[in-house]
């Protein structure tokens, strides 16, 4: 949340938590420069980073019994014109409850900008079943308050993040990027760095990451650079985790369609399927 400019004004961040009632959630957040394009655009991958983060957080935590931001299964979005927002400028975010079960949260997000014209709609599923020993008991109505103060105090000690004044390519620099027909392969360095105060990288930052190789074969086969994103669909197979001082390799592979519209992206670790990502790319945006 730090690089996604994620916080409060007091705390440097540009956050503004103006509703959040048993339905629906309003928050906005100016985008940092390096979720954009080279043309100064935001990019779709890099809006849905924010959605993740904002419709966990800031929706499906507070609505959940046990405040569970559990763990992203699917991630979507679908641009409805070009995202004429910049680096600095403000997006805002409306997110409705959908169904929140026991095991399934699903919401959907759309995203405006300042002037409220709809850029873009998103959906996020979440499986809810922590990982964390006793999290029901914590936060059970009696212990919730001290948990949070345990939370907060965690939090504070962690180290500053690795990426001062981060690019996409220095977060996500693909190592041993190769092209034929077709055809992308490459691999990501995933460290601490890259992951959330649990030790998973998350789904909004691993969609930015099947972009990135995405991308990058698109260019390779001539088509236009940057080209807009019209729709994207990440399932999330498995947990991308890395433990302190520790990297994992994440292998990439990209294959775009004979037309040139559609980029299937696999990402796996240790030989396990972690991400099937679809991206359609759309020249009339």
């Amino acid at each position: 949340s730090y690089h996604l400019g994620l916080r409060l004004p007091q705390e440097g961040g540009s956050l503004d938590i103006r509703r959040i009632d048993e339905t629906s959630s309003l928050i906005s957040s100016t985008v940092p420069p390096w979720l954009c394009n080279a043309d100064g655009r935001v990019c779709l991958a890099g809006a849905m980073a924010l959605v993740d983060e904002v419709s966990t957080y800031g929706a499906i935590v507070p609505w959940d019994k046990q405040w569970r931001p559990g763990a992203t299964v699917q991630l979507s979005a679908q641009a409805c014109r070009p995202l004429d927002v910049g680096g600095g400028e403000q997006l805002v975010f409306e997110t409705h409850r959908i169904k929140m079960g026991k095991t399934l949260a699903y919401v959907d997000t759309q995203i405006f900008d300042s002037k409220g014209s709809l850029l873009a709609s998103a959906r996020h599923v979440k499986f809810q079943p922590m990982q964390i020993p006793l999290w029901g008991v914590a936060m059970s109505p009696l212990l919730k308050p001290f948990s949070f103060r345990a939370m907060d105090l965690y939090l504070d000690k962690l180290k500053p993040h690795a990426f001062k004044e981060p690019t996409s390519d220095e977060i996500f620099a693909i190592e041993g990027w190769k092209h034929a027909d077709g055809v992308s392969e490459g691999e990501v360095s995933v460290t601490s760095a890259h992951a959330n105060p649990i030790g998973a990288m998350h789904g909004g930052a691993q969609v930015m990451m099947a972009k990135k190789i995405a991308a990058r074969g698109v260019e390779s086969t001539g088509l236009q650079a940057n080209l807009p994103i019209k729709m994207i669909r990440a399932d999330l197979l498995a947990a991308i985790t890395t433990g302190k001082g520790q990297t994992a390799t994440v292998n990439l592979r990209s294959r775009l369609s004979a037309d040139g519209v559609q980029s299937n992206v696999v990402a796996q670790r240790g030989g396990v399927r972690a991400m099937d990502c679809s991206i359609w790319w759309d020249a009339k945006l």
